[in-house]
């Protein structure tokens, strides 16, 4: 039941693992007895689980399982793979939520287990079910188990071995878009006490934890991946991270009752404004998000051409700021344009699409001195203008280019 095999009130279908239970999505009634889960988990043969899952199937076999008196009947066919791979998809699953609730229910021996590539690994890894690992990890999981399960403790050093095993295991292109929404879940979120609680204190990813899954995990799988059908949500889960500057998303309420050690915040982060004595915390956030910053823009400066152009499609959709948005475009221009493609101006001119009209964005381009967005802004002018009727060609693009003289280019940022 915990691996998400039930039918009925949560979702599953007969036969099938699925289902919004402790093995599905979290929640439901599997949920609300994590503790006993827990305990039980510890408790179970799960390499005798993994070597029934995966040997020959035999005729009775589960009843054997069970009851030895059984007699095993001759092998008939090798084990079903899609069976196998959505059965470890969900044991996956419900390790990561055990493991983060309830460290201590995990074996040792099972932990070293779950890694890919070793001779001991617990179950084939390499032949996770790919959708049934996207249905699962869609994003909110990871904080389902954190905000919804009953925790005495600070979770954040499990919640970022869970990370790493999972992205060991994503190898695959949807697994790891899979993942960069999950880890991404668990960016600029606060947990505060539950309603009737006063909420003193919270619980969030520490900024090192935060720095360390930018810099060490988004971008290096956002890099890896770049040539697949993903690639756009991935770079708006990365490039998303600029929008948190001054604020980060509003304190969610945990849903059971938490143990005051889970709670370690003082405050959320850039939540309101620091008393005189908080100054100290002030100036470590406002460090922590120039770091962030220098991550995403250093993406930035060392992207392919390919991933350049995805950039310019998708980046006025994920970054809220014009100063950031400006700065994002700038650099990838600068690594696109040092290519040498053919037509570079025209591609690029082709490829950026703006949530807004160029008039008003030509001018946070000029006050931050971004004199190879201005061109390309220019070159898109010229093209919209040369639609138009000679009478009008003038005045549009006369105007347009006015502005863009007052670009001073000696004074851009990105030295």
């Amino acid at each position: 039941g915990a691996l998400g095999w039930q039918p009925g009130e949560d979702g599953g279908v007969p036969g099938q693992p699925g289902g919004k239970g402790w093995g599905g999505v979290g929640g439901g009634r599997a949920g609300r007895d994590a503790r006993v889960v827990s305990v039980i988990f510890g408790q179970l043969d799960w390499r005798r689980f993994a070597d029934s899952l995966t040997a020959p199937a035999r005729q009775q076999q589960q009843a054997s399982l069970i009851d030895d008196s059984v007699a095993a009947a001759p092998p008939v066919e090798p084990p079903n793979p899609q069976l196998v791979g959505r059965t470890a998809v969900f044991f996956l699953k419900l390790y990561c939520g055990v493991y983060i609730s309830s460290p201590k229910s995990v074996p040792d021996e099972l932990a070293d287990a779950m890694h890919p590539r070793r001779p001991d690994e617990l179950l084939p890894w390499a032949r996770l079910d790919l959708r049934a690992f996207q249905e699962v990890f869609d994003g909110s999981t990871l904080l389902s188990f954190i905000r919804d399960c009953p925790l005495e403790s600070d979770p954040t050093r499990e919640v970022v071995n869970v990370c790493m095993l999972l992205q060991e295991l994503a190898q695959e292109h949807s697994m790891a878009a899979a993942l960069v929404r999950e880890v991404r879940s668990l960016m600029f979120v606060a947990l505060q006490p539950p309603a009737g609680q006063p909420a003193v204190r919270y619980w969030h990813l520490g900024l090192s934890e935060h720095t360390a899954l930018l810099g060490g995990m988004l971008v290096p799988i956002v890099r890896r991946h770049s040539h697949e059908r993903y690639l756009s949500q991935m770079l708006i889960s990365l490039l998303s991270t600029l929008n948190h500057r001054h604020a980060w998303q509003p304190a969610e309420q945990v849903a059971r009752t938490h143990g005051a050690a889970f709670f370690t915040a003082r405050y959320v982060p850039f939540g309101a404004k620091p008393r005189s004595e908080d100054e100290p915390e002030a100036a470590k956030f406002k460090e922590f998000q120039e770091k962030v910053e220098g991550v995403v823009i250093q993406f930035a400066a060392n992207v392919s051409a390919e991933l350049a152009i995805e950039i310019f499609n998708i980046a006025a959709q994920a970054i809220s700021e014009s100063e950031l948005l400006v700065r994002v475009y700038e650099e990838a221009l600068r690594a696109f344009f040092g290519n040498e493609l053919p037509n570079a101006l025209g591609k690029a001119a082709g490829s950026i699409q703006l949530e807004t009209d160029r008039y008003g964005f030509l001018e946070p381009c000029v006050t931050f001195h971004a004199a190879l967005t201005v061109r390309v802004l220019l070159e898109q002018e010229r093209r919209a203008a040369d639609r138009l009727p000679p009478s009008a060609w003038l005045e549009s693009v006369s105007s347009f280019v006015e502005q863009a003289a007052a670009l001073s280019p000696e004074g851009q940022r990105h030295e």
